[in-house]
């Protein structure tokens, strides 16, 4: 069992990493363009491939497009920070079947139809790169229609993804599909792989012709990919791809490769690096600009940027940088143009920075049955000889047996979320067997605010919250998803699970089981834990060693990365100082757990 009543603290954070290139991966690349580093690029990317199976690809989505929270990354209904008119979660019941209209379930989309693949069509049917989560109706509106843009005539998603005559130059006036501006670039570089990948000469539909794309489609694709550059989501996607299937998307990797293999060559005036487009506050921002040019002749200049960045360009390295640090006013977005000249051509790159709040999450108990009952649980018996008991490695249920029918309790230690902004809880559960009278679940789950903590629950007033739970019979896990706790923030609450059967035979009775029950609360933010205690760190950022100091000894610290992970202890110091060395760790935000004599304190540390 595991209790925490801690401020083990993560954070939800977008970084400004870049993606992380195995060393070695794009040996014999150099110097090479078009079909010349096409086909390198080719060979490079499907040595090693790990083909997946369809039915696991469900599986894969939680690693591979979750937006946080559990949240399917749905590109036909979510916007890129995440607003949309409905959500669905992993580890539920959202994944299709059924459904008759937007928000009823996801499924997977092909986003090159499955109906046009030709050779390798069997790998690319299963392949993460190609195949991705999205709502099930509206990819059954998209159908195996080709990308394009249009004017929604037809029919347009919740989130502007839309469905008409194709309006591009070229095109004849296909129906096509249009996703929404900010994921076109993602759509883009997802073709350009496939292209890359796969032998396309014997695919249909009419985004390809020979083994590449038609005039029409790589004109728009071209396009898109430089309206909307690589994002963190990419990025991030494209590492979590390659730690399953083995392989990468090289244009996310390297985006100026786009214009080498399917524009108008490596040296052809653009932007070669993609904008930073998240910031935390009181956390140094940096965006690293590169670009190529054909001459001496470029000017690069920024001509839109907050006042918090500061801009510099390098014209002998073809680079430039904005850096600077936003505060709790810049909260909110901000936007960014870049413009590259040269003799009479100007390109510009145009994107938005969201500078948020640091979102501390704390966890309030975290139990896995290991160790049974978990402290300050009590379980309440208000009829039959049954009760809730202590499974293998999880709590458990069965009236089946018992003289009486049941009606037991599980109930919750009480619970102070009054200084949080948000708190969620999941749990599993099993079931086996039927009770024809009891509608389902047979185990309900309740709040209090007014339980006394001991006494009877039936005295008191509870109100229902609702969770996913297994079909009756069915023998397997079932996991709850995020159940909001938004109500109980103004007051402390008692959480309770109720067990109740009609009878004692058969169809009227059930057995249930409870595992890995999981709350955790979102705090304002770690810079106000303990403030009001006398511990430094300095330098603060540094580049790899720091220096904790304190009036009291110090006994213990632990350094936390931003996952929760503990990457780093020194336990029995007992010094005033205590010196910590991040040389072999990443750049990026950590946590600091400090035990002194006295406290148990909690710092911030940056390195550079």
């Amino acid at each position: 069992m595991k209790v925490f009543f801690t401020t083990t603290v993560l954070i939800f954070l977008f970084f400004t990493g870049i993606a992380q290139i195995p060393n070695g991966y794009y040996d014999g690349t150099d110097g090479l363009e078009g079909d010349d580093l096409r086909f390198e690029l080719r060979s490079i990317i499907t040595s090693g491939q790990q083909n997946n199976s369809y039915d696991d690809l469900y599986d894969y989505y939680e690693e591979t497009d979750n937006f946080g929270s559990n949240k399917v990354w749905d590109m036909y209904s979510m916007d890129a920070n995440g607003n949309a008119s409905y959500y669905f979660y992993y580890g539920g019941n959202d994944e299709c079947g059924q459904y008759s209209g937007e928000g009823d379930c996801y499924n997977r989309e092909h986003s090159v139809p499955e109906s046009w693949m030709g050779s390798g069509g069997s790998i690319a049917d299963a392949d993460l790169f190609v195949v991705i989560p999205t709502d099930g109706y509206v990819n059954n509106i998209r159908s195996n229609l080709p990308y394009g843009n249009n004017d929604g005539e037809d029919y347009t998603s919740t989130n502007g993804s839309q469905k008409g005559n194709c309006t591009y130059p070229g095109s004849g006036g296909v129906t096509c599909f249009e996703p929404i501006d900010v994921y076109k670039g993602d759509f883009a570089r997802a073709y350009f792989y496939v292209v890359t990948r796969y032998n396309v000469s014997d695919w249909g539909g009419v985004s390809f012709s020979g083994d590449g794309f038609s005039s029409w489609t790589l004109a728009m694709l071209l396009e898109w990919d430089q309206a909307d550059p690589v994002s963190q989501k990419e990025i991030d996607r494209n590492n979590a791809v390659y730690a399953i299937q083995h392989n990468r998307n090289p244009y996310i990797d390297h985006p100026e490769w786009v214009q080498c293999v399917f524009g108008d060559g490596c040296n052809t005036l653009q932007f070669t690096s993609s904008p930073v487009v998240e910031a935390v506050e009181d956390v140094l921002y940096t965006y690293n600009i590169s670009y190529n040019t054909n001459s001496e002749n470029e000017t690069l200049t920024c001509t839109q940027k907050p006042d918090w960045l500061n801009f510099s360009a390098n014209a002998a390295n073809n680079t430039g940088v904005l850096s600077g640090t936003a505060s709790s006013a810049d909260i909110g977005t901000h936007s960014v143009e870049l413009t590259l000249s040269e003799d009479g051509t100007i390109v510009t790159q145009n994107f938005t920075i969201t500078v948020s709040a640091y979102q501390a999450i704390v966890s309030i108990f975290d139990i896995d049955f290991s160790s049974c009952l978990p402290s300050g649980w009590l379980t309440y018996s208000i009829s039959s000889d049954e009760d809730w008991s202590c499974g293998s490695s999880e709590l458990e249920v069965n009236a089946y047996g018992s003289s009486a029918a049941c009606n037991d309790w599980f109930i919750s230690p009480q619970i102070d979320l009054t200084s949080f902004n948000s708190a969620i809880l999941s749990f599993d559960t099993w079931t086996q067997y039927t009770d024809n009278t009891i509608s389902n679940p047979e185990v309900k789950l309740f709040y209090s605010t007014n339980y006394d903590g001991s006494g009877n629950p039936n005295s008191f007033s509870w109100t229902q919250l609702n969770y996913y739970y297994p079909q009756e019979n069915s023998q397997s896990w079932t996991t709850s998803g995020n159940i909001d706790l938004s109500a109980i923030l103004s007051a402390p609450a008692y959480i309770a699970f109720q067990y109740t059967s009609s009878g004692t035979g058969s169809a009227t009775s059930t057995y249930w089981k409870l595992d890995n029950i999981l709350l955790q609360a979102e705090a304002t933010g770690i810079e106000d834990l303990n403030n009001d205690v006398d511990v430094l760190v300095f330098p603060n950022p540094t580049i790899s060693v720091f220096t904790i100091s304190s009036d009291n000894n110090i006994e213990d610290v632990q350094i936390i990365d931003v996952s929760g992970k503990i990457i780093l202890t020194q336990s029995s110091v007992n010094e005033a100082n205590v010196q910590i060395d991040l040389s072999n760790q990443q750049k990026g935000i950590y946590f600091i757990k400090i035990n002194t004599k006295n406290s148990v304190v909690w710092r911030k540390i940056i390195k550079n």
